[in-house]
């Protein structure tokens, strides 16, 4: 299911024909409905989004409201929230490694090797030393220095 109209379909099909993946999957497209104008109707509530096929220039015939249609909007909302929360994730970590990486003996690599071991600056101020000691470059010295960073953080200081 691809988020576009018919010219990302196009584009999608394009690169399987190119790769030898015609006929590996069936392809469809959901599109915004547009309102009077042709403009993309996006308020809340609307059933009315157009679903595009392979080799048919006109979306197929679904009812405003068909379960099919609901069940189509539903993947792909669901996907948007998906990628939206992994791009906030994503962001949200590069700027507390960037919080880590300005402890002093700290750098983005290391700042990135405690993200990959720890999913929280609550879980790394809760791991044992043994538990830090595991990820590479992290020594007593380093330890010492990011609990006192991370007390700062947490307690709002």
């Amino acid at each position: 299911l691809i988020d576009g109209g018919r010219g990302q379909l196009a584009a999608v099909a394009r690169v399987f024909d190119e790769k030898g993946l015609s006929g590996s999957f069936s392809l469809a497209a959901i599109a915004k409905a547009r309102d009077e104008e042709g403009h993309s109707d996006r308020r809340a509530g609307n059933v009315s989004d157009r679903i595009f096929v392979p080799g048919r220039s006109n979306p197929l015939n679904l009812r405003p409201g068909a379960a099919e249609l609901l069940f189509l909007q539903h993947v792909r909302n669901h996907v948007h929230d998906f990628a939206i929360g992994r791009h906030r994730k994503a962001r949200s970590n590069q700027a507390l490694a960037g919080e880590l990486s300005r402890i002093p003996g700290f750098g983005q690599k290391l700042a990135q090797a405690l993200w990959s071991k720890f999913n929280s600056l609550h879980e790394m101020a809760a791991a044992p030393d043994e538990k830090l000691r595991a990820v590479p470059g992290m020594g007593e010295q380093r330890i010492r220095a990011l609990r006192e960073h991370l007390s700062l953080i947490i307690n709002g200081k």
